[in-house]
């Protein structure tokens, strides 16, 4: 067959005079990932090659090609595209769409646990491209967050079609199928039951099955399958009961995790088909929206009387009674926050005004009462003028308290003649 593709893969290598190889992307159980520039057209691309040792099998190789047919089958913007299908010496590879950004594994890394609103965002775009698939007659069976690609952090791409399945079409004998009787396919922590049996009849309600698992991860943090060894892995799946998202996670909302709860359900008839589990998420993200904007809105004008403003004068030291301490008014109604608001100032200056021509009325009066200095002392010349100490000014009093502000005057000591 002479060389292997993969026997010189490395960067600068061009590989049929147009695909320049730049940098390794990944290694998978089938295949190789490179990424690459198309020399004709200058885009970046990614190069999927047969891995050397899988080459031999013809099994591998036709599941590998089934990959490409399946994926080009699916016209949908969240299928990974494949561009092409071309083949080295004799070795088959496709020509991809190059993805930048992290897979659902790799997010679920770095937080463990999202939001309903956040995943949402993540599933029903999957959601979208499986039941595309499903409307196409495929079968994804390899549902899991490693396949499911976040691009920029934010567009959403279904990957690897490896092992996807054809179902029966019109005058069809047998759905294609490149597996052995009896063996298992798929990662069996996201299996389906009747996956784990290899039923021959299996159809898209493993993918809701899996799916069902994708969420529950990701709301809870954790797979209801998590066992330990691979029989511990299918027991679980198959005999013992999974623990209800609700009891996994109790914040989430309820109606959430009952489509979960469906999804998981042994018997397939018992599952919620695909735009079932969607409304179910949009309902779910649209109430919590409405909940987080009602938790921001602004104040209402009863809330914003209980803020209290400190006054610019220091009030008087309070009198002890039932409702105060020495830190000030203790308030447990609404109504007796609502009057410790600040002095309002016109009201104060026309006090302050009134009680300054008080003082000045009660001066003038005081002045024409009292006795002539010249009479007393018989003597034109006048008596000199008092000095200002020889008799307390009036003094004004200004009271913060929670009522408006009062000005209070006190006459001056007035002595006899």
């Amino acid at each position: 067959m002479g060389e292997k593709p993969d026997d010189k893969l490395e960067g600068g290598r061009v590989v049929e005079g147009r695909y320049r190889l730049e940098r390794l992307l990944g290694e998978g159980g089938m295949g190789v990932v490179w990424a690459a520039v198309d020399e004709t057209t200058k885009e970046p691309v990614a190069l999927k090659f047969l891995r050397r040792e899988r080459d031999d099998d013809p099994t591998n190789r036709e599941r590998f090609l089934r990959e490409a047919n399946a994926a080009m089958a699916v016209n949908h913007p969240n299928v990974a595209r494949v561009r092409d299908v071309r083949s080295v010496d004799g070795v088959p590879y496709l020509v991809m769409d190059l993805l930048e950004g992290e897979s659902l594994r790799g997010l679920l890394r770095r937080r463990k646990v999202l939001t309903v609103g956040e995943t949402a965002r993540v599933i029903v775009p999957t959601i979208a491209a499986v039941d595309a698939a499903h409307a196409q007659g495929i079968v994804h069976r390899d549902l899991k967050p490693e396949n499911i690609f976040l691009v920029g952090g934010k567009d959403v791409r279904v990957l690897d079609f490896g092992i996807a399945k054809r179902l029966l079409r019109g005058e069809e004998k047998r759905p294609v199928s490149l597996t052995e009787t009896g063996a298992i396919i798929g990662t069996p922590s996201y299996m389906a039951p009747e996956q784990v049996f290899a039923d021959e009849d299996l159809d898209a309600r493993a993918d809701v099955w899996a799916l069902g698992i994708i969420l529950y991860e990701c709301l809870a943090g954790k797979k209801p399958t998590d066992a330990d060894g691979f029989g511990q892995v299918l027991r679980r799946i198959t005999t013992d009961s999974l623990e209800p998202l609700d009891v996994a996670a109790p914040g989430v909302p309820r109606s959430v995790a009952a489509i979960v709860n469906r999804m998981l359900s042994r018997n397939r008839n018992d599952r919620p088909s695909l735009p079932e589990v969607r409304a179910a998420l949009e309902r779910a993200v649209a109430a919590q929206d409405e909940a987080v904007t009602a938790d921001i809105a602004p104040p209402t004008r009863r809330e914003e009387a209980h803020v209290v403003v400190a006054p610019s004068i220091p009030p008087p030291e309070p009198q002890a009674s039932p409702m105060t301490t020495t830190e000030g008014v203790v308030s447990k109604r609404p109504e007796e926050v609502r009057v410790a608001e600040a002095p309002r100032p016109k009201r104060n200056w026309m006090y302050l005004a009134f009680g300054a021509l008080a003082l000045v009325g009660a001066w003038y009066l005081g002045t024409r009462s009292s006795p002539s200095p010249s009479a007393n002392a018989g003597s034109p010349s006048a008596s000199p003028a008092p000095s200002p100490s020889s008799a307390p000014a009036p003094s004004v009093i200004v009271v913060a308290s929670a009522a408006p502000s009062v000005v209070e005057t006190t006459p001056s000591a007035t002595s006899a003649a």
